[in-house]
């Protein structure tokens, strides 16, 4: 296949304010990424005669917000105190996988006992998928993930493939104090 360089578009969207003599100022910031000809190595069978293969698909996107809040009461010439309070939120997905690509492993990450990273579209790229116990519907889709360790004897349970954890944290909340 002939293979195009990535393209990443941005947009991104703050301010930032300062009242009374920069005692108190706050920050906040948008942003979104979309990465599209996306540089994929999927797994390919060992029979096919290649060792592996690059191709453009599918679209990254990242979106979050960042917020943060200081605040300094006491200002002298000798000493500051300050307290900082931070919000930060981030999620990052694959999109519009052709169906010629099926979902992957990452390359180095663990097994399916453990936990591995999957690239599949509609979900994040940082899941965690694991062999875990779950409860199937009359259609055999899976309706719940059950605890692990769970012992399988109910006929409409059984063990799949399926997100078990997510790798990064979406939100993150930061408070700092100086003085």
């Amino acid at each position: 296949p002939v293979i195009r360089p990535e393209t990443l578009n941005e947009a991104e969207f703050g301010f930032d304010a300062s009242l009374l003599n920069q005692r108190i100022s706050m920050e906040g910031t948008y942003y979104s990424r979309n990465l599209t000809n996306q540089l994929l190595s999927p797994a390919i069978a060992p029979t096919s005669g290649f060792t592996n293969l690059v191709l453009n698909a599918g679209k990254l996107t990242n979106q979050g917000y960042e917020a943060a809040l200081t605040v300094v009461p006491v200002r002298t010439r000798e000493w500051d105190v300050s307290t900082r309070a931070s919000y930060q939120t981030n999620r990052q997905e694959v999109n519009d996988l052709p169906a010629y690509v099926p979902p992957f492993p990452v390359p180095g990450s663990f097994g399916d006992a453990y936990g591995r990273s999957y690239i599949r579209s509609g979900h994040r790229t940082t899941a965690i998928w694991g062999n875990a116990p779950v409860e199937l519907d009359a259609q055999g889709n899976v309706a719940r993930l059950l605890p692990i360790g769970t012992l399988i004897t109910n006929p409409t349970a059984t063990r799949r493939i399926v997100p078990i954890g997510v790798a990064e944290l979406t939100e993150r909340f930061g408070l700092n104090h100086n003085a």
